[in-house]
């Protein structure tokens, strides 16, 4: 459900909000100045992350995202991210929630659909049915959808692991741009008909405007408005 920005504000705090998008859109970036902000503010926060934020999902990221050929077929794929889902809603955001922290994740079953329906083309229903197992109905009290350009979002990543020296390996940013576009479109069909709040900014610009405007609610969210 696509919400107004300009005036959304979080019903409860603690909250489970999401970052999700296609690869560079700037998640990690955001996601450590929310942190920032809400810590600033007294408020408890954590940054997690999918997949690898558990002990077990560790050893699952390195599955998932360092593959060689040949790759591992595409349900393998699928249940090692649900898997993966599963322990990070069991042992890290649910405990957490309850003992007050807002959870901010980088990545949430959107990324499953995105990747492993609309990418790979498995079945959604097949899709949908293995993350309503795996969340066990933890929903998030937002998404923030960073939208963008997926040439432009791999362009960026790269460019980002050449300044850096990074040399970590994400096998899909080596699949061809017309995979990326379909992730792309995934999460913007997905945003229009999930039931919880989502919030939709232009990752294109700035990433000083798309803090203001996340600033903007968790400003009003302390502030209970």
């Amino acid at each position: 459900m696509i919400v107004n920005p300009a005036t959304f504000s979080l019903p409860q705090l603690p909250s489970f909000i999401v970052i999700d998008g296609v690869n560079g859109a700037g998640k990690s970036t955001l996601q450590a100045r929310m942190i920032e902000f809400l810590q600033s503010k007294g408020a408890a926060s954590i940054a997690t992350r999918e997949p690898g934020a558990t002990d077990l999902g560790k050893k699952l990221r390195a599955l998932v995202l360092e593959q060689d050929e040949p790759r591992m077929c595409e349900l393998a794929e699928m249940f090692l991210f649900a898997a993966d889902r599963s322990e990070h809603v069991a042992k890290l955001i649910g405990p957490s929630l309850a003992k007050g922290s807002t959870v901010i994740s980088d990545r949430y079953y959107y990324s499953t659909v995105a990747f492993q329906g609309y990418g790979r083309g498995i079945d959604l229903q097949v899709v949908e049915s293995m993350n309503a197992i795996a969340i066990a109905g933890m929903l998030p009290h937002l998404w923030i959808h960073l939208d963008l350009d997926p040439a432009e979002g791999l362009r960026r990543n790269k460019a980002s692991a050449a300044k850096s020296g990074a040399d970590g390996k994400d096998a899909f940013e080596l699949e061809e741009l017309a995979f990326h576009t379909r992730l792309r479109n995934g999460f913007v069909e997905l945003a229009r008909r999930v039931r919880e709040p989502v919030i939709e900014l232009d990752a294109a610009q700035p990433a000083d405007v798309v803090w203001s405007t996340v600033r903007a609610i968790l400003e009003r969210s302390l502030n209970g408005n």
